[in-house]
């Protein structure tokens, strides 16, 4: 038998064929080890990258609530019954639920009570001082606590030759002793005072009109928040309320013309107010509807007759311009009724500071439909903080005309 010979190509064939299977298994485990390790590391960045990605739930951006109308909130509280949840929509709950989280608290929920979305307070804030005439010509200060104190420099008589309340200059010889003088300063002080509002509907109405509620709830509150607001600016009387114009203490009281008959206003009244107020061109007029008459027949004596000073160029056939001496001339039924202190007055309100809390959207506005349960009504309940004041603590007095005082509030004298 012959003997085979095994050659170098041989026995390398040989040798491949028996490591493959080694080399493949040896590749597949490096293989799969390096896929788990891209696995790894793929999954850990992914975590951090969700750690740092800030799941953002917009719902908290609808100031709303879900709702589609105050009318569509109003009827899901009428809707609600807390103690089974069975009438309550998925939008009522929702709110509930984000509420009693926030600023009610979870008694105010089980006994049928749900403060009103913000967007809807703020649109009742906005539409009340879009129509109120005096409010948007003060000045708004945000209040941080119930109480601030601004300091002010006393700058109010001038009839020594001092300002600011103690400043003063001398005219000196050579090696003449200087005269001191300091400044001198006051606080003035806004206090925040509650206003509150309460009012029910019938279920009979939030039945058969839903949609009516939202109209009657916006003139209701708008009218009512209007009514509270001109009456407190010019007739406050500052004892748990604010300070109104008329019982300021800078106010000034023009005195009447001698002789004059009640009930009257005469051209040389309206000449001396307007003589009287400080900053003038930032004043305005607020007169009560019924001394409308006394201005339409004012005249100016010229000669043995006279002329008509505030009818328009066409006489009666125009329209008044509401305007007097250039300033607008604003109808209120809460200035005095005619003859009195206060039936016309020149104000300027840029002097007049209302304070509101800090932050806050103006009003609470809630509901509830348990506080008269037994009477089948809703009941909606308002309420806010207002301070008001003006900032003069006194009238001016000019350095010469010592007796002609002059300030932001000018009012006449009654006429009796």
């Amino acid at each position: 038998m012959e003997k085979a010979t095994l050659t170098e190509s041989k026995l390398q064939e040989i040798v491949s064929k028996a490591a493959a299977p080694m080399i493949e298994n040896e590749f597949k485990t490096k293989l799969d080890n390096f896929a788990d390790e891209i696995k790894t590391q793929i999954e850990t960045e992914m975590k951090k990258m969700a750690q740092r990605i800030e799941i953002h739930d917009r719902s908290e951006d609808d100031l709303k609530g879900g709702f589609k109308s105050l009318g569509h909130f109003c009827y899901d509280v009428y809707k609600m019954d807390t103690s089974n949840n069975r009438y309550v929509s998925k939008e009522m709950s929702d709110w509930l639920a984000k509420a009693a989280g926030a600023s009610q608290s979870e008694g105010d929920v089980n006994y049928g009570g749900a403060l009103v979305p913000v967007q809807f307070r703020n649109e009742l804030m906005t539409m009340v001082e879009e129509t109120n005439e005096l409010l948007p010509r003060c000045t708004i200060v945000p209040m941080e606590t119930n109480i601030i104190e601004m300091p002010y420099l006393y700058s109010f008589d001038q009839s020594s030759g001092y300002v600011h309340g103690a400043i003063k200059w001398y005219w000196v010889d050579e090696d003449t002793q200087l005269t001191e003088s300091r400044f001198k300063t006051a606080k003035f002080q806004l206090k925040l005072h509650d206003l509150t509002g309460l009012c029910y509907v019938t279920e009979r109405l939030m039945q058969d009109s839903p949609r009516s509620i939202e109209a009657l709830i916006r003139t209701g509150f708008n009218d009512g928040l209007n009514f509270q607001y001109n009456n407190v600016l010019i007739r406050g009387t500052g004892a748990g309320q604010p300070l109104g114009c008329l019982n300021a203490n800078c106010l000034v009281t023009v005195a009447k013309e001698t002789g004059q008959s009640a009930a009257t206003i005469y051209y040389e009244n309206i000449l001396k107010m307007y003589q009287s107020a400080y900053n003038v061109g930032r004043c305005v007029w607020v007169a009560n509807p019924n001394v409308l008459v006394q201005l339409a027949t004012m005249g100016l004596a010229v000669g043995a007759g006279g002329a008509p000073v505030y009818l328009p160029a066409n006489g009666a056939s125009g329209r008044p311009y509401n305007t007097l001496m250039g300033l607008p001339l604003i109808w209120n039924d809460h200035c005095s009724t005619l003859g009195t202190v206060g039936d016309i007055i020149l104000v300027d309100w840029s002097q007049y500071m209302v304070g509101r809390p800090a932050g806050d959207d103006g009003v609470k506005f809630d509901t509830s439909i348990h506080i008269k349960f037994d009477y089948l009504q809703t009941a909606f309940r308002f309420y806010l903080r207002m301070a008001g004041a003006h900032t003069w603590p006194t009238y001016f007095t000019p350095p010469q005309a010592t007796t002609s005082y002059r300030s932001p509030v000018v009012a006449l004298e009654t006429r009796s």
